[in-house]
């Protein structure tokens, strides 16, 4: 007794198109969650000269801060209070923008 199945190859070319949606909405899901990061951390970061705000970065996949005296400010010194900002911008992070973009990008398949 033999089976043929019919559509084989259709099945797989939607399993391939699935798994690549699936890798981009993972990756447009860290780049909605690192700009959620980003927009709270510079909400939240004290603001003297607005520099250290203005280094707050999202990229594709974190957040990124350019000011050299950033790790003082966060975590503080001997001579100086922390005054975190970046910390707590990562763990209010809701992930709802992600979610949202990630379905979004799902729903195409």
């Amino acid at each position: 007794m033999t089976a043929t199945v019919l559509g084989v190859s259709q099945l797989l070319a939607r399993f391939a198109r699935t798994e690549t949606l699936g890798k981009v909405a993972t990756v447009a899901g860290q780049a909605a969650t690192a700009r959620e990061v980003q927009d709270s951390a510079q909400a939240k970061v004290p603001v003297d000269t607005g520099a250290l705000q203005a280094s707050i970065q999202a990229l594709p996949d974190r957040v990124i801060v350019g000011a050299t005296y950033a790790p003082f400010v966060e975590f503080g010194t001997s001579n100086m209070a922390a005054q975190p900002y970046l910390r707590p911008a990562a763990d209010e992070a809701t992930g709802r923008e992600a979610e949202a973009e990630m379905e979004r990008i799902v729903s195409q398949a």
